[in-house]
Parts: C-alpha cells; structure tokens; sequence
C-alpha cells in the first residue's frame, strides 16, 4: 500500500465578495479634534469608573472610521457637548460600528452626525 503525499495540498478558491477596504483619510485638524474627544473619552470614563474600559486609540480608530466613511461628525460639536450627548454619540459609535466596513449599524445616529443636523435644519 502507497502513502499519499501529505506534501501536496490542493486547495480550492472560494469566490467571494473582496472586503471594502476602510478609509482612514481625515484632515489634520480632523484627527487632532478626534485627538481630543479621545482623551476626553478616557478621563471621564476614570471619573465615573466606566465598566466598559476604553482606550484613547481604539476610540480614535472608531471615530475616524465613522467620520470618514459615510458618516461625517460635527467634531467640534461633539467636543464641546454636554457630558449626557457626548456619551450617548460616543458610546453609541462604539457599541454599533461595523469594524469590517466602518458603517454603523442598528439604525444608530450619532446627535453630532453633520446628515442628521442637515435634515433637522
């Protein structure tokens, strides 16, 4: 009796839809205001000893991602909002983006997303 060659493998590709790649182009003065709101993020999380830990980059990341791809924020809004608004958009962004696509989720709106202003106006 032969024994197979375990060398060879032949595998077979599977057609798929490509993944979208995510863009993460933002304005300088996007990234420091995103910057900001991060850090913002972090002491208030130490202040109310959030149980949900947060890291200034991953909220940047999420921040940027959503900013950049579909929905645009009010960035200088969401900095100066109220603690009760900034905690709902921020958390809201965290809890319901796609991180594969950047797209939020769940019918989520942020307060501060500049399509929503546009529509109230």
């Amino acid at each position: 009796m032969t024994r197979p060659n375990c060398s060879v493998r032949i595998y077979q590709q599977q057609e798929t839809e490509p993944i979208p790649m995510i863009n993460w182009k933002i304005t300088k003065e996007d990234s420091l205001l995103i910057t900001m709101i991060a850090e913002r993020a972090v002491r208030m999380q130490r202040n109310h000893f959030d149980a949900h830990r947060i890291t200034a980059l991953a909220v940047h990341m999420d921040l940027a991602a959503c900013h950049a791809n579909g929905c645009p924020l009010d960035l200088k809004g969401l900095l100066a909002a109220s603690d009760g608004d900034f905690s709902h958009d921020l958390y809201g962004i965290v809890r319901h983006i796609n991180r594969d696509n950047a797209q939020l989720e769940d019918c989520f709106m942020p307060r501060f997303a500049l399509r929503a202003m546009k529509e109230v106006a």
